[in-house]
C-alpha cells in the first residue's frame, strides 16, 4: 500500500527454539505488546524502538509457563497483567509502572480474572501476595 511504513525489527535468538507466545495491540493503536518466549516487550512498529516490560526465564528464576501465561489487558484495557522474575506478577499502567504486584510462588498454574471486579488471583487464591503496592484506583 503506497504511504505506509514497512518498518521491520527483530529479536535475538536464544539457545534454544524461539517462540511468539502473544500478541496484543496498545490502546493507542500505534504498538504492539508481545510476548517472545519469556519476555513482553512493548514495540513502537513505525520507529522499529522496544521496551521489555517483563522478562523471566522458565525454570531458573521463575515458575511461570509461557505457553500457559500471557500478558493481558484488562476489560477497559487502562492495566496490562504480564510475568516477570522471581515469580512475579504485575499490573502495569499506561506508563508502564507497576501499581500493583504480587509473588505467584511455586504453586501458579494459570491467572483468571475475577469475573465483574479488577482482581486478578493466583492459582485460584488471592492469599499468596507476597508484596502489593496500592495505588491502583481506577
Amino acid at each position: 500500500m503506497p504511504g505506509l511504513g514497512r518498518g521491520q525489527c527483530g529479536a535475538p535468538l536464544g539457545k534454544g527454539q524461539t517462540f511468539l507466545h502473544a500478541v496484543l495491540f496498545h490502546p493507542d493503536g500505534e504498538q504492539i505488546v508481545y510476548l517472545l518466549n519469556g519476555e513482553t516487550r512493548l514495540l513502537d512498529p513505525l520507529s522499529g524502538r522496544q521496551r521489555r516490560l517483563a522478562a523471566y526465564r522458565e525454570g531458573k528464576d521463575a515458575a511461570f509457563n509461557p505457553f500457559r501465561v500471557h500478558p493481558a489487558w484488562n476489560r477497559n484495557r487502562t492495566w496490562l497483567l504480564v510475568f516477570d522474575a522471581g515469580t512475579m506478577v504485575r499490573v502495569l499502567d499506561a506508563d508502564g509502572s507497576p501499581p500493583w504486584e504480587v509473588c505467584a510462588g511455586r504453586a501458579t498454574a494459570t491467572l483468571q480474572l475475577a469475573s465483574g471486579a479488577g482482581v486478578w488471583t493466583v492459582g485460584g487464591s488471592s492469599s499468596s501476595a507476597c508484596r502489593r503496592t496500592p495505588r491502583m484506583s481506577r
